[in-house]
């Protein structure tokens, strides 16, 4: 027991200024393990309730009810402005050393017109789950057969669709199928396309991402539908866009990474890892906070223009 006695319980107590002359025994580390098991991942009756997802969740442990209520403060998620500075710099240097075109090459639109781009990637981005389809191989599915996209095909049969673009056999197919339908009797209540839509909008791109974002059982997440508006834009499929700078820099995973380890995001303790980071606000916190983050560099690296 000696990697419980001296790496983990001991080193606390030592931490704490609190003396501890003798090794636990075996009955006192199972007594110790069974109380933090208990504490971070037990349920009990009358435990409470908490609102996630405009639904009401049981707390699955008493760590869940305090970490609700304190992880603010013990992350406490700080925006280092001279890192954001140092290395707004560097992808200043990289904008201007490769004539942009590292940050507007995003991927092969396989010579397809503006119209039909925004058609696919307005149809498929709401069913991105973490990444699920490679955007090139759907504008190869587009060349093959253009009706898989139709709006009216789409509404009629989504099941066809999702099995077109190959993602019945991935999760979650009845919100998947709600998606798509949704989607399509969007533009078909309106009589447009998916091309016309910021113009529906008059040009004003933060009013069509409320829209998209606020629009139920259409599936287009805050993330999803940044990353959609922001491809539309880089990609000049849109133009003569307004209020493109009020769009938030999509925060995912990747982001997140280079956030942290550039510095320009900083937090007191490394992140809480596990299936605990799904249900004890970190995620929404630190979310949050890359995007403004990455908004600061955003904001220094125009400045420098």
């Amino acid at each position: 027991m000696e990697g419980f006695n001296e790496e983990f319980f001991k080193s606390i107590l030592k931490h704490l200024n609190i003396d501890f002359s003798r090794d636990l025994n075996i009955e006192e580390i199972r007594y110790i393990i069974s109380k933090i098991n208990e504490y971070f991942y037990t349920n009990y009756e009358g435990i409470g309730f908490t609102n996630a997802l405009n639904e009401k969740f049981e707390y699955f442990s008493e760590f869940h009810k305090f970490w609700e209520k304190h992880h603010l403060e013990i992350l406490d998620p700080q925006i280092d402005e001279e890192k954001c500075e140092r290395v707004a710099d560097v992808l200043h240097n990289i904008f201007i050393t490769t004539s942009k075109a590292a940050f507007y090459d995003l991927y092969d639109t396989a010579s397809l017109p503006p119209e039909t781009i925004c058609k696919v990637r307005y149809f498929t981005a709401n069913q991105d789950f973490r990444g699920s389809r490679n955007i090139v191989e759907l504008f190869e599915i587009y060349k093959d057969n253009p009706g898989i996209f139709d709006k009216f095909n789409i509404n009629e049969d989504p099941e066809g669709f999702l099995k077109n673009i190959g993602v019945t056999s991935l999760s979650q197919n009845d919100k998947r199928i709600k998606y798509a339908i949704t989607a399509s009797q969007i533009l078909i209540d309106r009589n447009i396309d998916p091309f016309d839509l910021l113009d529906y909008f008059d040009n004003d791109i933060l009013q069509l991402r409320n829209f998209l974002i606020g629009y139920r059982g259409a599936g287009f997440g805050n993330k999803k539908t940044d990353m959609f508006l922001r491809d539309m834009v880089v990609l000049g499929v849109w133009q003569n866009v307004k209020n493109f700078n009020k769009i938030d820099v999509a925060s995912d995973i990747n982001t997140i990474k280079v956030a942290l380890r550039t510095g320009i995001l900083k937090t007191k303790i490394p992140l809480v890892s596990s299936f605990l980071d799904i249900f004890c606000h970190q995620y929404a916190l630190i979310d949050e906070m890359n995007a403004l983050a990455w908004d600061k560099v955003s904001l220094i690296s125009q400045i420098h223009k």
